[in-house]
């Protein structure tokens, strides 16, 4: 595929569902990307954008806060794990211990109040902490890029 300038296209099954994919050649490897069905995809003209809706300057300021107050200068993929898969491995490493795992019952189904996403953000602004990088000894803390 590198020599030809060339990628493969090819449908699997993910999840339960078909998939388009798309396989090319990186650093003598393989990377596979989803890719979307024809009826999958939208103009993104025909989506609403809210270009009329005018948003009062105290809820604008409210998420320019909550999102300046939970950012980091960096991503930091170290902070993320997969807990679905580490639930998984736990359940697995209990059913080779011989112990019995049972089925967590779902949530109660809300009701259907009405929530006021203003006092909402509002709160979470308030609460919301940025999250501290860890620095470690060998790797000092990064000055944040203008």
């Amino acid at each position: 595929m590198a020599k030809t300038g060339r990628v493969a296209l090819a449908q699997t099954v993910f999840h339960n569902k078909e998939s388009l994919v798309l396989i090319r050649s990186v650093k003598r490897g393989l990377v596979l990307h989803f890719l979307f069905f024809k009826n999958e995809i939208r103009d993104f003209d025909a989506i609403a954008k809210g270009e009329d809706i005018k948003l009062p300057s105290e809820q604008l300021e409210l998420g320019r806060g909550l999102i300046e107050k939970m950012s980091t200068p960096e991503f930091e993929p170290e902070r993320y794990a997969d807990e679905y898969r580490e639930r998984a491995l736990a359940m697995i490493e209990q059913k080779v211990k011989g112990q019995e795992i049972k089925a967590v019952t779902p949530a109660p189904r809300r009701t259907r109040q009405v929530v006021d996403i203003f006092a909402a953000l509002k709160k979470s602004l308030e609460t919301a902490e940025r999250p501290q990088r860890k620095a470690t000894a060998d790797q000092p803390k990064r000055k944040r890029k203008a």
